[in-house]
């Protein structure tokens, strides 16, 4: 990567910034792990297992009954820890027009 113009050395305020995103890949075969983060695996099996249960009928719907809530509870626990904890710290850098 070649930054231009070059930023100084001396000065230590210059900052790169770069963001990349990258969208999850389908599952082709059945012999392929799912794409998602670790924390969510629990919430995706338990996701798939109450879909099919609705599906198959040899599935017995009192299953359902323990199933949904699982998913539920699974799902309402990743969910709310889906978000950024990071410090945010900003600076308008107005301080020459303030003085």
């Amino acid at each position: 990567m070649n930054l231009w113009p070059v930023p100084d050395e001396d000065d230590g305020r210059y900052q790169l910034r770069m963001q990349r995103h990258r969208s999850i890949m389908d599952v082709g075969t059945l012999s392929q792990q799912v794409e998602v983060p670790t924390r969510w695996y629990e919430a995706v099996v338990a996701g798939l297992a109450c879909k099919l249960a609705r599906e198959i009928e040899e599935v017995d719907i009192n299953m359902l009954k323990i199933l949904d809530p699982d998913a539920n509870a699974a799902f309402t626990s990743v969910a709310l820890e889906n978000r950024d904890n990071s410090p945010v710290n900003i600076d308008p850098g107005i301080s020459g027009y303030t003085r």
